[in-house]
């Protein structure tokens, strides 16, 4: 049995982020229909035991509870990628965990700072407060919380706040996910995109927080070049295999396409001691910034038996 089905339900949402991958989606494409996603759940649940909710915005789907209720029925695990808003609303959070079953492994949400005028300037709406309200309602409920800040230009300044924040609310774990150059962020590329070489140094600042607090901290597409001492925080080392089941397309192999379509090494990489675990920078990184920044590590030096 494979690991894990992502199930995106549509590209409807109800923020505006400046660096979503899927931004340039949401206005032509309509989301599927509740009786689809009940059949790809049918279709799947001999092969995977576990499910990702994701879109889009899942929570805004007037189905939603029918499709925990119905995934959760089938023997699925669930798991949820959520801006957290609508978990701002008490009876709405209680129903949603009451359709899950208690098969709600995680919730994943997205804060970007604990600075409100800067989350809300990178999501394109009013959306802190309720994203912190949702949170801590889910938290307040025993919900496992995750967090998943995508990594800007505008934000990268304010990730030691967010990490304090994150381990003052309860979160469970955090994690820095360099922004993908596709969609809306492609179209904000040169107000969004930072280089490694900067934020690099406040990831770590963040890292060191949770590992101070005994809260796990991880990084998402940031060469091993660029996180020497922290080679046990880099995400791809744990990312499951997924199906990716979109709207349009399905990929069979998700894990196969990000390391051979989706992301890049330079010919220098070939001399680093990580080159067989790096999976290297988003491609379009390297096409804006070049390869500078990133250095081969020397592999390690051979001890020699001193009796020899």
């Amino acid at each position: 049995m494979d690991n894990r089905l992502d199930l995106k339900v549509g590209y409807n949402c109800n923020n505006y982020c400046k660096h979503c991958v899927i931004g340039d989606k949401r206005f032509f494409i309509p989301d599927r229909t509740t009786r689809q996603l009940k059949d790809v759940l049918d279709e799947e649940k001999d092969n995977y035991h576990e499910v990702v909710f994701t879109g889009g915005e899942f929570t805004i789907r007037k189905d939603c509870f029918e499709l925990l209720d119905y995934a959760a029925s089938l023997g699925y695990k669930i798991l949820i990628q959520t801006n957290a808003r609508r978990f701002a609303y008490s009876a709405f959070c209680d129903e949603f965990l009451a359709a899950g079953q208690g098969k709600i492994l995680t919730v994943t949400g997205a804060l970007l700072s604990a600075n409100s005028d800067c989350h809300n300037y990178l999501t394109g709406a009013d959306s802190y407060r309720q994203t912190v309200k949702g949170l801590c309602n889910l938290k307040a409920r025993g919900q496992q919380v995750s967090i998943n800040t995508v990594v800007t230009k505008v934000n990268y300044r304010t990730f030691p706040d967010l990490a304090r924040f994150l381990i003052r609310i309860g979160v469970d774990v955090y994690q820095y996910a360099f922004v993908h150059v596709l969609g809306s962020a492609d179209k904000n590329i040169l107000s969004i995109l930072p280089k490694k070489s900067l934020v690099v140094p406040f990831i770590k600042m963040g890292i060191e927080i949770g590992k101070a607090a005994g809260v796990p901290v991880y990084v998402e597409a940031i060469p091993f070049c660029l996180m020497q001492g922290y080679e046990r925080n880099i995400a791809e080392n744990y990312i499951p295999q997924v199906k990716l089941n979109d709207v349009t397309n399905t990929v069979a192999d998700f894990d196969y396409v990000r390391k051979t379509y989706e992301k890049e090494k330079a010919p220098s990489c070939r001399k680093c001691a990580c080159f067989s675990v790096c999976e290297g920078p988003w491609i379009q990184y390297p096409r804006t910034y070049g390869w500078k920044e990133f250095e081969p590590i020397a592999p390690a030096p051979v001890k020699m038996d001193a009796r020899l």
